[in-house]
């Protein structure tokens, strides 16, 4: 092994504090868009980005290419593709696993993958800025 093939003493592509969804997956992007999906359900990439800072172009990458592995299933709502676990057996199996996993972290892992999902409250008025709008122009 070549001295531009080890990184502190581990092999390629291991990164402190990987586990093993990420050593399965070769990727610190794959664990986490999985881990997210597993904790919130389901995910778009701008989302996923958004939250966990991530690279918005790597994240859908990763979705992309666990969509054409059969893990993963994509829903379209308007322009945006969200990204849930699949009804395949196999895919179950690998969701209730990763779901194993995610249950494992701790509460403020769980925390940084967590989205908020609450609606809007049902007489909340839209403001934008200062206006309502209707008087926007």
């Amino acid at each position: 092994m070549t001295e531009s093939s080890k990184k502190n003493g581990r092999p390629r592509g291991v990164v402190a504090g990987s586990t093993v969804l990420s050593g399965l997956t070769g990727s610190q992007t794959a664990e986490t868009v999985l881990l997210f999906i597993a904790i919130n359900g389901s995910g778009y990439a701008a989302e996923i980005e958004r939250i966990t800072e991530m690279n918005k172009t790597a994240v859908f990458a990763q979705l992309r290419r666990m969509e054409g592995a059969g893990l993963l299933a994509r829903q379209s709502i308007g322009r945006t593709a969200v990204f849930s676990f699949s009804r395949q057996p196999v895919a179950a199996a690998f969701r209730s696993w990763v779901e194993q996993i995610a249950a494992q972290l701790s509460p403020e892992e769980r925390r940084r993958f967590s989205a908020r999902r609450k609606p809007r409250s049902s007489g909340k008025k839209l403001t934008f800025g200062d206006k309502m709008p209707e008087e926007r122009t």
